[in-house]
């Protein structure tokens, strides 16, 4: 008996199902974690080469997850809307870098509009008058949103001066989370210092470091982001970095507690650019939320690093105002910037279109009564 073949008919297009749920966003938390801490840093001596996957290594043995995942979600669950977000930022010094350095201001610029995008807070950036220009010229390069304006907050050097300006921003302002990207916190014996391990006197500094202590002992939420180890928010990782990086970390002028900080923070993104960390923890938010207009452009990038050179920050790598941070070129700064809003992109929901197909795409065999097999 002939059969008739039959072609099955598309009346709908199947509908592609959600794309973020958890194991979806999970696997974009680790995207953005690979993308922060490419090993980057030329060996020229000008920045140490070498340690990044080291001190990424040490955090996430700690906290078991990927970092950028485990600071938005804990955004997400400690930041209520209309509460008000603490940014600290600032590094460098002079006579090297008098006015600061272009990595820091940047991120804390883009990580707070996201902030204020998304979970609908105010952002506070916190300071020190060096580093006031190039944190306001980053601020102003970008559109916050209507009634999310943000504001700056100086705190002066000094032990007495760090104390009780902690303590009054958190009794004026109430934050629901303390941020800290590229801001140095102390060693062992309270003094400051740099990624290549020069040492800076605790009077010279302003001591935001005590804002994290006050925060935490508040409960409230602090998240530390840096590329060095010496930035607040590694404390808890200091053995971890010791024994994954030895030999480095070392004091200049002899200093016994190394160049690394004790300053904790409840969550720490260690990155190869301390503004990557920022911008992956930015487009962390905006692929939960699904809005990968959160994460800003690589046209914003470009005006941001020249706002903030012309406020008097320069490249933490060299000194110099070349368009770069941290020995890198403005271009590759875009690129993976570029790279971030892509990965944070994938969660926006998508139905598949599928075109209706004939009813009979390709002509059915010919049918014929022989017999295939032959007895």
């Amino acid at each position: 008996m002939e059969t008739e073949s039959v072609s099955p008919v598309l009346d709908e297009a199947p509908t592609a199902a959600p794309v973020a749920d958890e194991r979806h966003l999970a696997a974009v938390m680790e995207s953005l974690d690979r993308l922060m801490t490419i090993e980057i840093r030329p060996a020229d001596g000008k920045l140490p080469a070498g340690i990044v996957s080291g001190l990424y290594g040490a955090c996430r043995d700690y906290f078991g997850e990927p970092l950028t995942g485990l600071a938005e979600r804990r955004l997400r669950e400690s930041v209520a809307t209309n509460s008000t977000v603490f940014i600290a930022t600032g590094a460098g010094i002079g006579p090297w870098l008098p006015q600061g350095e272009t990595d820091g201001p940047m991120g804390a610029a883009v990580l707070g509009r996201a902030i204020a995008m998304t979970l609908k807070a105010r952002t506070v950036f916190v300071t020190e008058a060096r580093h006031e220009p190039a944190v306001r010229a980053a601020m102003d390069s970008l559109a916050f949103p209507d009634g999310f304006e943000p504001e700056i907050e100086l705190v002066a050097p000094g032990e007495k001066e760090g104390r009780q300006t902690a303590q009054r921003l958190i009794t004026l302002y109430q934050p629901t989370a303390v941020i800290f990207i590229e801001r140095d916190g102390p060693g062992t014996q309270g003094r400051f210092h740099g990624v290549r391990g020069d040492c800076r006197s605790a009077n010279d500094v302003a001591q935001l470091h005590h804002l994290a202590n006050l925060a935490g002992r508040s409960s409230i939420l602090t998240i530390g982001i840096g590329d060095g180890g010496n930035e607040i928010g590694f404390g808890a990782h200091r053995r971890r970095i010791a024994s994954r990086l030895p030999g480095d970390g070392t004091c200049r002028s002899g200093c016994d507690s190394g160049i690394y900080t004790v300053t904790k923070t409840q969550v720490t993104i260690s990155a190869s650019v301390s503004n990557w960390g920022g911008y992956a923890l930015a487009a962390a938010l905006a692929a939960s939320f699904r809005d990968p207009d959160v994460c800003h452009t690589p046209e914003e990038e470009e005006i941001l690093l020249r706002a903030c050179i012309a406020a008097g920050a320069r490249d933490g790598a060299t000194g110099s105002a070349n368009l770069q941070t941290d020995g890198i070129p403005l271009e590759t700064h875009q690129h993976v910037i570029a790279l971030m809003k892509t990965i944070a992109a994938t969660t926006l929901a998508r139905t598949a279109t599928v075109e209706r197909q004939p009813t009979q795409v390709f002509a059915p065999p010919a049918v014929t009564n022989r017999s295939r097999f032959v007895s």
